[in-house]
């Protein structure tokens, strides 16, 4: 699942420091913390803060859930890790053949659509998701390779390490503004 906004809509939203107060009272009130209306806002979002879940809930995936299903979100702009955008990139190539006069109607579009979702098999399917999971294992071996690459660069210092290695970090960066 990607992260546009209408996949996004959460359940039970936790009010954020700018909402009214009203708003506060009534999430906490939801929640079942207590809370009273003499209250001051930075005491109604301490006690938000104190009361939120530890994971955001997404209405759609909650739906999905409730029909044996098992959501996995994808990173922000990981477009290229979801198959989906392979079927959606096949349909508008069909549908784009069939446009050749350049005069499609609505009705015409219905059909011409109709006939491109025809023509995505279950073999095509296949094939995107293994595209995508070539995709993925490739992110992971370069993940793993700039991590790599980023620990032969860091210099680690210990707390009280005043030894001469100090003095010469000193010396070879001097050495280097030369």
């Amino acid at each position: 699942m990607r992260n546009a906004p209408y996949h996004s809509v959460q359940e039970n939203k936790v009010p954020t420091k700018s909402c009214t107060k009203p708003v506060m009272l009534e999430w906490l009130n939801k929640n079942n913390a207590e809370a009273s209306l003499t209250m001051r806002k930075y005491e109604l979002f301490h006690l938000i803060e104190l009361h939120k879940p530890t994971e955001k809930t997404f209405k759609i995936d909650e739906f999905i859930r409730s029909h044996g299903h098992v959501v996995v979100r994808l990173p922000p702009y990981m477009c290229d890790l979801n198959p989906i955008e392979l079927a959606w990139a096949k349909l508008k190539s069909i549908v784009r053949q069939h446009n050749v006069n350049s005069d499609l109607s609505l009705k015409r579009l219905k059909e011409v659509t109709e006939l491109a979702l025809g023509q995505i098999s279950e073999e095509d399917w296949r094939g995107f998701d293994d595209h995508v999971i070539i995709l993925e294992e490739n992110y992971w071996l370069r993940d793993a390779l700039i991590e790599d690459t980023i620990d032969q660069f860091v210099i680690e210092v210990s707390e009280g390490d005043n030894s001469d290695s100090d003095s010469d970090l000193t010396v070879i960066l001097e050495s280097n503004d030369d």
